[in-house]
């Protein structure tokens, strides 16, 4: 293999099909932008369009988005399954000596401009979700939805379309998390990128339905975004700075996104309604796409399905070699194959059965442990993140606590100015050891929650305390979800790598989906000390549990950390 070749050529043998997947890209795209008629045609109506009928234009724009989609989905190609390209691969997924080198190279060029542009695709991944913070008052202007501040009797909550974004990035995190394992981190992450840009279709949308069916799709589209993401890179940045990096990239990328979502929202909405922030996706979903000249697959997941000649390219580009694989024999075994903990030895694992079953993998030896551990952390956050956090402006407006509510809303608002420095903590600490930053997060959360629970009309009463509580809870908030991820993601092996970070992923949203049928199904938040409390259980529960059944992953080189015969916790043995 020429060392010589360049991206666009090592990007092009990442497609199966490519002139598939391009015709269909431009046909989810020109689909999209037959909306923008029904858009503009409502100018004279701030951009309302409640009541007005589809025009054929905005039909057949999506059908064309349909069989675009179909397009793109056949002209990446499904690498990994039996019978197809690759379909050798899955008598391979433990045998990864080839790639060991990855772990010990220095960070060059290659590395840098994979961080840049992935922390970019996270900016711009965040960017849509985010942006429901920012138009559900205009949707409940428009339909005429009862909110928190302006209650209807009678009439469907606003809290409807939150839920079902919630609730599609719950289970994409899930169904993204599975196909990464199945047909590839970059062919993830193209398909998803391509449904982004569907779902900007959202803004011409003139029925609430519509609306709530977009939502649940983009929330598909974005939920398993962050997980393939941070498997691709724990695969591909080296070992001594893979854990601090991997959680930088992901604080500063969500961060960002909050930032732009917030910028454009004051910017466009008072001019242009609030439907202008769907049509951002069009934009942004075509930069993530053609984005993907930078973004290589995972040389361990293409040495797992026996694609070595175009492994040994893109490890080349990123300086480092191949190692030689150990001999295969007649037989179709090898020699002196070293053992796994997770698909045993080599005759074990060529049954495409075995191959097959990654959701049961993940809760096999010796990950039956750490996987319901890592399950409860992302539970625990989501019960904070999207109850405690939630209910906390809606507690203090309907009590006498000295605080009132929006001024609680102006500071979580602001919540992304403590994300960076936190991010910066979560990765000083992250590098120096993983499992003892994820207890601490959880740890200071349950403590910060158990400060509200025991003197919360006393914090409440004194702002400077308040606010030094509030902070601390944030900050160790947002550094439990950064290293979440990329945690989960050290811990599996390549087989189940996309797999177990996108269960984890989907685990943290749980809590969203609770929260947000409470408040469409109008059930009562707890109070302040009883919201604490029932938010730090959970997260106490899980620092405890990480605590005695996690896995130090910190500076390990990542094919050693799913083995049973290395530093892993006894409770795993």
């Amino acid at each position: 293999m020429n060392k010589a070749m360049g991206n666009a050529e090592i990007a092009a043998r990442g497609f199966s099909r490519p002139v598939s997947f391009w015709v269909g890209a431009a046909g989810v795209l020109i689909g999209v932008l037959f909306q923008l008629p029904m858009y503009v045609s409502a100018r004279s109506r701030h951009f309302m369009l409640r009541g007005m009928p589809m025009d054929p234009a905005m039909l057949v724009g999506m059908v064309l988005m349909a069989v675009g989609f179909v397009l793109v989905c056949w002209g990446v190609g499904y690498r990994g399954l039996p019978g197809g390209r690759g379909s050798r691969g899955l008598s391979r997924l433990g045998d990864l000596p080839h790639v060991r080198a990855l772990d010990d190279v220095r960070i060059g060029p290659a590395h840098i401009r994979l961080m840049v542009v992935l922390t970019a695709a996270i900016a711009i991944d965040s960017l849509k979700p985010y942006t429901l913070t920012f138009i559900l008052p205009g949707v409940a202007k428009e339909y005429g939805l009862s909110s928190p501040v302006h209650h209807i009797a009678g009439h469907q909550p606003v809290a409807l379309l939150a839920f079902w974004g919630i609730l599609g990035t719950a289970a994409g995190s899930f169904i993204w998390g599975y196909l990464g394992d199945r047909v590839g981190r970059r062919a993830s992450i193209l398909i998803a990128s391509v449904l982004f840009v569907a779902t900007s279709a959202c803004s011409a949308m003139p029925n609430f339905w519509q609306n709530e069916l977009m939502c649940l799709v983009m929330g598909i589209a974005v939920g398993g975004f962050l997980p393939i993401t941070y498997a691709l890179l724990v695969e591909t940045v080296p070992s001594r700075l893979r854990g601090p990096a991997v959680v930088l990239i992901g604080g500063i990328g969500t961060a960002l996104g909050f930032l732009m979502a917030s910028a454009f929202a004051d910017w466009l909405i008072p001019s242009l309604g609030w439907r202008i922030m769907w049509l951002l996706g069009i934009p942004s979903g075509v930069a993530l796409i053609l984005l993907n000249r930078e973004i290589p697959e995972s040389p361990r997941f293409l040495s797992a399905i026996g694609e070595d000649g175009e492994a040994k390219a893109i490890m080349e580009r990123f300086g480092s070699a191949m190692v030689a694989p150990l001999p295969w024999d007649a037989a179709g075994t090898q020699a002196a194959p070293p053992p796994d903990p997770l698909l045993g030895t080599v005759a074990d694992h060529r049954s495409p059965a075995r191959g097959r079953d990654r959701l049961g993998l993940i809760v096999s030896r010796p990950y039956r442990l750490i996987t319901p551990a890592l399950t409860l952390y992302g539970i625990a956050f989501g019960i904070v993140n999207f109850g405690f956090l939630v209910w906390l402006p809606i507690d203090l407006a309907h009590a006498q606590h000295g605080v009132h509510g929006p001024e609680v809303t102006a500071l979580l608002a602001k919540a992304a100015f403590f994300s960076i420095p936190g991010a910066v903590l979560a990765a000083w600490l992250y590098g120096r050891s993983a499992k003892k930053a994820m207890v601490a997060f959880a740890a200071t959360s349950a403590l910060s929650l158990g400060v509200f629970w025991a003197f919360g009309p006393e914090v409440v009463a004194s702002p400077t305390l308040f606010t030094v509580v509030l902070v601390a809870l944030l900050v160790s908030m947002w550094g439990s979800i950064s290293v979440l991820c990329p945690y989960s993601a050290e811990v599996y092996p390549t087989a189940v790598r996309a797999t177990g970070a996108g269960l984890a992923a989907g685990a943290s949203k749980v809590g969203g989906v609770l929260a947000l049928a409470m408040a469409i199904l109008a059930i009562t938040p707890p109070d302040l000390t009883g919201a604490a409390l029932m938010s730090a259980m959970p997260m106490l529960l899980a620092a405890v549990v990480v605590g005695i059944v996690g896995v130090e992953t910190a500076g390990r080189p990542l094919d050693s950390i799913a083995r049973r015969d290395t530093e892993m916790s006894p409770a795993l043995r």
